[in-house]
């Protein structure tokens, strides 16, 4: 019972104390990682889903707002494969994205979890087998993400999963992909 009254008062001391310290930290810094994405296409009778890498690079100016930028090489799915079924290397065309946006999130005084929305702009541009670009295209970029940090602070390796949905519209063509990533970095 006594160590039962010793829990009681220190639990509110130590709630308080966390609380504090996390509210201390500022969320300013850089961050910089990579991954996997995977980009499914709508409303589109030209264009295949696509599969690739991601470099993610940006700022945090503080715990609600920063700015940030992905540079993404992808393939198209039914690329992935040549005509015996077997992983090749024979692709027609790839495609070369740049993309750059605002956050604007909160860590609900956590220090190790943010939530944010993302908008931005990105630029496609689409390579043919021996890396000569063809055509390109512009789009509006809307998103949601969550950033996980497991040392407890927003610096240091993360784990971000973000959402985005890209709006086309290039001449008489309109159309959306969803894009998920899969990201890990660290925060400095």
């Amino acid at each position: 019972m006594k160590h039962l009254k010793y829990l009681a008062l220190a639990t509110p001391i130590l709630l308080a104390s966390t609380s504090l310290q996390a509210a201390d930290f500022d969320g300013k810094g850089f961050f910089i990682g990579g991954g996997y994405f995977h980009q499914e296409v709508k409303d589109c009778n030209f264009c295949d889903d696509i599969d690739g890498l991601t470099l993610d690079l940006g700022y945090d100016f503080n715990r609600f707002f920063g700015i940030d930028g992905q540079i993404s090489y992808g393939i198209p799915l039914d690329e992935w494969r040549d005509d015996d079924d077997e992983w090749g290397d024979d692709n027609d065309w790839s495609e070369f994205s740049l993309t750059a946006g605002i956050n604007l999130g909160y860590d609900f005084n956590t220090g190790w979890f943010k939530t944010y929305g993302k908008l931005g702009y990105t630029r496609s541009y689409i390579l043919d087998s021996d890396g000569e670009e063809g055509d390109n295209w512009s789009g509006i970029v809307k998103g949601v993400g969550v950033r996980f940090t497991p040392g407890g602070e927003q610096e240091g390796f993360y784990i971000k999963v973000e959402m985005n949905r890209i709006d086309y519209s290039e001449k008489q063509w309109e159309w959306e992909e969803n894009k998920l990533s899969l990201l890990f970095g660290g925060k400095f």
